[in-house]
């Protein structure tokens, strides 16, 4: 033996040395980890138990269970044939009975925009609000004279005791109109 082999063969001494106490160091942590862990494992274990009950009894069926998934994946096996049979024959004898649409870049126009839908409200708020301007003016008119509508060129002479008549300069209290206008909400009637 010369100088080479016993410097390997003391390399090698070393080397299984260093390798059965990193060995020893991770078993020992693994021992260690598992003593800790072992309440944990116990309490999984009691819980997996009652979980896997259905299991066991699907389990007795299970010749059961591989007919339908055979009975399944054929079935649809035969879907598919049939679907793709009827298609292609609908195809080579042109049996549709309307064109494809054509596809078009942009949708067609419904008159739903968002430019008509403005335009719409800005004309109904217009409305509205002239209808409100209108309502106004005829509250701020004093309720003994008449309201004349200039749609109207005649009307009907009024009775004298009517509120709209000329004749009648003052009306008695019992016949006025008494408004009274409050702050607030109406919700207690």
């Amino acid at each position: 033996m010369g100088a080479v082999d016993t410097i390997a063969l003391s390399a090698l001494v070393v080397v299984k040395f260093i390798f059965y106490l990193l060995a020893t160091l991770f078993w020992s942590i693994v021992y260690i980890f598992l003593r800790l862990a072992s309440p944990c494992i116990y309490i999984g274990r009691l819980a997996t138990k009652p979980v896997l009950v259905p299991l066991h009894f699907l389990a007795r069926f299970e010749a059961l269970w591989y007919f339908l998934l055979v009975a399944v994946a054929v079935g649809a096996l035969f879907a598919l044939v049939c679907h793709l049979s009827l298609r292609t024959f609908a195809w080579l004898l042109f049996l549709d009975s309307k064109p494809p649409p054509a596809v078009s870049s942009s949708p067609p126009p419904t008159g739903h925009d968002a430019i008509s839908y403005r335009a719409s409200r800005l004309a109904k708020r217009q409305a509205t609000r002239g209808q409100d301007h209108k309502h106004a003016k005829l509250r701020l008119l004093n309720p003994s004279l008449p309201v004349v509508n200039p749609l109207v060129s005649v009307s009907a002479p009024a009775p004298a005791y009517s509120a709209v008549s000329l004749g009648t300069k003052r009306q008695p209290l019992s016949r006025q109109t008494i408004l009274e206008d409050s702050d607030e909400d109406e919700s207690d009637w």
